[in-house]
């Protein structure tokens, strides 16, 4: 297996003695290359690995400018309905995400952006839908090094009759282009989204078109009102590489989604619109065992309200019922009405309840057993795409008896990626389990970076 890369380079103002020299380098700033790199690391969420692509530009033995650009080798590729990434079927744990900060609106720091994909990772997010419009370019370089998988989104929706008129396809092509020219060297960018919530419209279809004309490596979808989307059936032009629906009901992913032609992502379901979350438990599951469905985002990552100061002025008293978030006695955050009020954090971040069923809906590694039993073995699940348990996740626990510690300990399984293995915990034998005690297995499961990616209590 070899990485091939390849450049398109254009020079202004060249003459003969002008030249382009490329090198590639690994993550340690070995040169390995220069086009191709024998036996690449490849890229993924779980693995996220990265060569720098350093380009120079020469007039005759003189370095003019230097350039370099990190990039990820990997395959996206779709067979029989399903989603493959490097030949493996792989499932996206998704959030759509306005990108906000309550303090400075649309003005993302550094700081907050590693926060929110912190917290993602802590949930097992993998994946961020980019809803409704491009982010800033720093958002990207952090999805590509710390790994998530990005449905970017061409900025355009709605649109009603405008969407009708064949004036304004230029315009939609002129966002297309602006989008995919910036961000297509990034290898956590794996789907364009062409719009949201419009009409299948001509000039809708012929920016899908003009997407597709200028990346041909990716798949595109157009995200859809679930109504919308089911009065057109799956009779939509084949160009279309992924049906992207939203708000499905658990019935209908039962069987109405399961026949679809082509792979299903859920752009948009599962709205948390304040502590509600509709029937996510469910519906994940379905999603897990159903290879045609890859996954979805749900609506969405943090509540949009902004900052005021009242100090106890709410209507009916500090507890009374109110249209703004009260976080402390000096005020809170307007989230006008519930027209704001949906994400899985308030806006300075604090987790709502939403936040940890999250995770664990979405958690990849997990002990499935509901019951503790004396001599009986754990049973652990792995939904990781592409890593082993072994050495890459600990479950570290403790073991009480009428609420009294009694025993604690950590392994980490060997377990293949989406299989199961069984672990025998000798400890619990002598522990007093079966003889009246109330016992409780507590558990915390660590990631290598130190990040609690699942909690459990059997």
């Amino acid at each position: 297996l070899s990485g091939e890369v390849k450049v398109d380079t254009g020079i202004s103002n060249a003459d003969g003695r002008t030249k382009v020299l490329f090198d590639i380098l690994d993550s340690n700033g070995n040169v390995v290359g220069h086009d191709k790199v024998k036996s690449p690391r490849l890229w993924t969420a779980e693995t996220p690995y990265l060569y720098t692509l350093r380009t120079k530009l020469m007039h005759g033995n003189k370095v003019l400018q230097v350039f370099e650009h990190k990039f990820g080798f990997r395959e996206l590729t779709i067979e029989d309905k399903v989603i493959k990434l490097n030949g493996q079927p792989i499932k996206f744990r998704g959030v759509a995400n306005h990108a906000t900060d309550p303090c400075t609106m649309k003005v993302i720091s550094d700081s907050l952006l590693m926060k929110d994909m912190t917290m993602m990772k802590e949930a097992s997010v993998n994946c961020i839908r980019t809803s409704h419009y491009p982010r800033e370019p720093r958002f990207y370089e952090l999805a590509d090094s710390l790994g998530f998988y990005v449905i970017d989104e061409v900025p355009f929706g709605y649109g009603e009759e405008t969407l009708e008129n064949p004036d304004f396809l230029p315009i939609l092509k002129q966002r297309a282009q602006a989008t995919i020219r910036r961000d297509k060297n990034h290898a956590s960018v794996l789907i364009w989204s062409v719009g949201n919530e419009n009409d299948l419209t001509e000039i809708c279809k012929e920016t899908g078109k003009y997407v597709k004309s200028i990346d041909p490596t990716r798949p595109i979808c157009y995200p859809q009102i679930g109504r919308y989307f089911m009065s057109l059936g799956f009779s939509q032009p084949a160009f279309i590489d992924i049906h992207a629906p939203h708000y499905p009901s658990t019935d209908d992913l039962m069987g109405f989604y399961q026949g679809s032609d082509r792979p299903v992502i859920f752009t948009e379901y599962c709205h948390s619109l304040g502590n509600s979350f509709e029937d996510h438990d469910r519906q994940w599951e379905i999603i897990e065992r159903t290879p045609s469905i890859a996954g979805g985002c749900v609506w969405e990552w943090v509540d949009q309200g902004a900052p005021f100061k009242d100090k106890g002025k709410a209507a009916g008293g500090f507890y009374g019922f109110e249209y703004k978030i009260y976080t402390s006695e000096d005020g809170g955050f307007d989230l006008s009405g519930d027209d704001l009020m949906d994400g899985m954090l308030y806006p300075n971040r604090i987790p709502l309840p939403n936040y940890y069923e999250l995770q664990h809906n979405y958690a990849q590694a997990a002990v499935t057993d509901s019951i503790l039993t004396s001599g009986s073995p754990l049973h652990i699940r792995n939904r990781y795409d592409f890593i082993n348990l072994k050495d890459n996740v600990t479950f570290r626990w403790t073991l009480t008896a009428d609420r009294k510690v009694v025993a604690s300990g950590s392994f980490s399984p060997d377990c293949a990626p989406h299989g199961t293995a069984e672990v025998f915990l000798g400890e619990l034998a002598s522990t007093g389990l079966g003889q009246g005690n109330i016992c409780i297995l507590n558990l915390e499961i660590e990631d290598t970076h130190g990040r609690i990616i699942n909690r459990q209590s059997i």
